[in-house]
């Protein structure tokens, strides 16, 4: 959300060591909760009311990356992408990152304009859209599409979206 402040906008300047991260139930996932804006000085009574619902977006998985496309002769289309995770990621020479999530699963939103066309299921970093598939869809086999690749939580559902045109 960095690119969206604009010159003057207020911030709030926070520390490691005055925040703290709530813990919630996957039950309150969805919830609206309040909450009493109160800073150094205030009295609690004339805090501001502010409602948060919690949406377990630092749970998301993160959007896969170097999203590919490659076609065959029948111009069927073979998708691969590269998955990231936010569990002990740090780069390390021939050593994959651990998975963070429950099972390996993965959802690609299929486009025709802004309109989702297709969504397939995969199991693995690779998904096949068929060139009688695209037929169906709308889309003329051969032509570039557009396309977004969501990792996917047991616990919260899709991730962040990488979006690509391949």
């Amino acid at each position: 959300a960095c690119d969206q402040h604009v010159s003057g906008d207020l911030f709030i300047l926070l520390s490691v060591s005055t925040i703290e991260r709530i813990d919630m139930a996957s039950g309150d996932l969805g919830a609206e909760y309040i909450y009493r804006a109160v800073s150094f000085g205030m009295n609690f009574e004339t805090g501001q009311l502010r409602s948060f619902t919690n949406i377990a977006r630092g749970s998301m998985p993160y959007s896969p990356v170097h999203v590919d496309g490659s076609r065959d002769v029948s111009n069927n289309l073979t998708i691969t992408w590269i998955r990231r995770t936010r569990i002990m990621g740090e780069w390390q020479d021939s050593i994959d990152a651990p998975l963070g999530e429950d099972s390996e699963s993965y959802e690609i939103d299929i486009y025709d304009g802004a309109t989702v066309v297709r969504t397939i299921a995969a199991a693995t970093e690779t998904a096949s859209y068929t060139a009688v598939q695209q037929t169906a869809d709308g889309l003329t086999p051969g032509d570039p599409v557009i396309l977004k690749v969501y990792q996917l939580s047991a616990q919260v559902g899709r991730g962040f979206p990488r979006q690509a045109t391949v």
